[in-house]
Order: C-alpha cells, then sequence, then structure tokens
C-alpha cells in the first residue's frame, strides 16, 4: 500500500465510510482528514492501528468529556487528561486498560482535589487529598477509602493521627492543638471520640501563643 492511500474502514470501530490515511511502521496510522467520527457523537483525531485508537489522540466524548493521551488497542493507557464536561472536574496521570492507574491528580466537582497513587480506576495507595474546607488528609487509601494510619491538618494547624476503617477515624489517635502545642491521645470508635481525651505531653508546633486550646477538631 502507498503512504497514503484510500481505503474503507471497517464500521464496528469507525463509521461507514472512505477515509484517507498515512501509513507508518507496524501497521500505523494517521487518519485524515480530520476527526474520525463514531456512531454516538464521539469524535477522534489521532494515531490508529488495527483500525484501533493506538499512540496519542485526542477523544471528545459525546458526553462533552474529553480525553488527550496516550492509546493502547482502543483503551486510555499510559498518560493522559481527562477533563470533565462544563468543567466540571479533571484527571492527570497514569491509566491502563481504559482505567486511572499510576500517579495521578484528581479535580473533582466540588473543588475537592486527591494527588497520589491509583489502581483500577481507584484512589489506592499514599495519596493526599484536600478538602474544600482547607482539610487535608495524608497517608494510605484502598478503593477510594481512607484506610489505615493516616494524618488530618486542619486549616488553623491542628493535627489528627490516627487509624482510619472505611473511611472513619478508628481506635486510639493524637491530636496537637497548634496554638498550645499540647498533645493528647483519645480513642475514636466509628469516627466518634470515646470518653475524654488524655494529656501527653507538650510539643513544639511554633504556634504557642497561651491562647486556649482549640476545640475538638471535626473531621
Amino acid at each position: 500500500m502507498d503512504s497514503n492511500s484510500t481505503v474503507s474502514l471497517s464500521p464496528a470501530l469507525l463509521d461507514e465510510g472512505v477515509y484517507t490515511i498515512k501509513l507508518a511502521t507496524n501497521n500505523f496510522a494517521i487518519v485524515e482528514p480530520g476527526e474520525v467520527l463514531y456512531e454516538d457523537g464521539s469524535r477522534y483525531i489521532g494515531g490508529i492501528r488495527n483500525l484501533a485508537r493506538e499512540g496519542k489522540g485526542v477523544l471528545r466524548y459525546s458526553s462533552g468529556e474529553v480525553y488527550e493521551g496516550e492509546w493502547k488497542s482502543n483503551n486510555r493507557h499510559g498518560t493522559g487528561t481527562l477533563t470533565m464536561a462544563d468543567g466540571a472536574g479533571s484527571y492527570v496521570g497514569g491509566w491502563a486498560g481504559d482505567l486511572q492507574h499510576g500517579q495521578g491528580k484528581e479535580v473533582f466537582a466540588d473543588g475537592t482535589v486527591y494527588e497520589g497513587e491509583y489502581r483500577n480506576g481507584k484512589m489506592q495507595g499514599q495519596g493526599v487529598l484536600f478538602y474544600p474546607t482547607g482539610v487535608k488528609y495524608e497517608g494510605p487509601f484502598v478503593e477510594d477509602r481512607r484506610e489505615g494510619k493516616g494524618k488530618i491538618i486542619y486549616p488553623n494547624g491542628d493535627t489528627f493521627e490516627g487509624m482510619f476503617v472505611a473511611n472513619k477515624r478508628q481506635g486510639e489517635s493524637h491530636l496537637v492543638y497548634f496554638s498550645t502545642g499540647r498533645k493528647y491521645a483519645a480513642e475514636w470508635k466509628n469516627d466518634q471520640m470515646q470518653g475524654a481525651m488524655k494529656f501527653l505531653e507538650q510539643v513544639a508546633t511554633g504556634g504557642q501563643d497561651g491562647a486556649p486550646a482549640s476545640s475538638t477538631p471535626v473531621k
């Protein structure tokens, strides 16, 4: 086949019609002219191999979402950016088998931001979650949930360190109040503190000013 040829492509992946393609090695092709139109109204421009999206390309979904990045066998695979419709969130990072995988950063519609590890489309591994309220969580995730030993940092500088089970605070924890440097121990069950806190020690926080301890931090 010539380096520039006109061929009919299977409607299994593309609309019926005649497309002009530029062939490279290993049956890789760039479709011309312009975008490939799918039956659901989605549009794609980029690399094609064996009639599937391959290499780098941009897919504009009929729903309004846009993915720009790497493809393998018609799936998002490698590094890419997904922007939700009407700017309601985005994801930048790794992909595997059409799912978020590896390191990434996701911005949710409510303003929450996650930076960290993904596995099979879920927040999994170490990460940092920034809430719109200014609260920050650092620690492990399992299938989108806070799970294991993590740390919460509040806007006023107070910190919580302890165990999380199914997104809830559980077991023994330590709380440090930034304004006084006072460190306390407390027990939690299903995200509720059990009994009174126990004072442990005075620690340096850089915020000691003689002010009374703030109230117990909220989640």
